[in-house]
């Protein structure tokens, strides 16, 4: 996600299984999490190009960006398979997530870009 001075964000960084604008959402906390790293270096004084300041973005980004690229690999596996186990869970999963609203709730706040806060300038 970074280079010598550079850091990239959203699809310039990975590559995600295109499901439910994803990838745009992965995009957008990459900004934010940058813009946090840029600002709190900026405050403090430091160079903002800095393989310190960098790292402390890809740092920040780095396990839920792999964490959510997994699960849409996942997802994309599941739902593109018609053969007897992957359609039980399938169905197992569909059921639980209409069953069960935490999970439901959960999974939406994750699927939603809305629950970024706002960028500090």
């Amino acid at each position: 996600m970074i280079g010598p001075r550079a850091a990239l964000v959203g699809d310039a960084c990975r590559r995600v299984t295109p499901l439910a604008g994803q990838g745009l959402n992965q995009g957008f906390r990459d900004v934010l999490a940058l813009s946090d790293a840029l600002y709190e270096a900026t405050r403090c004084g430091l160079d903002i190009g800095s393989a310190t300041v960098l790292e402390t973005y890809q740092a920040d980004r780095r396990f839920e960006a792999n964490s959510t690229a997994l699960a849409l690999d996942g997802i994309d596996i599941l739902f593109s398979n018609d053969a007897g186990l992957p359609k039980a869970f399938r169905s197992f999963g569909l059921e639980a997530v209409s069953r069960i609203a935490p999970l439901r709730q959960m999974m939406a706040r994750k699927a939603s870009a809305t629950e970024l806060p706002p960028i500090r300038f």
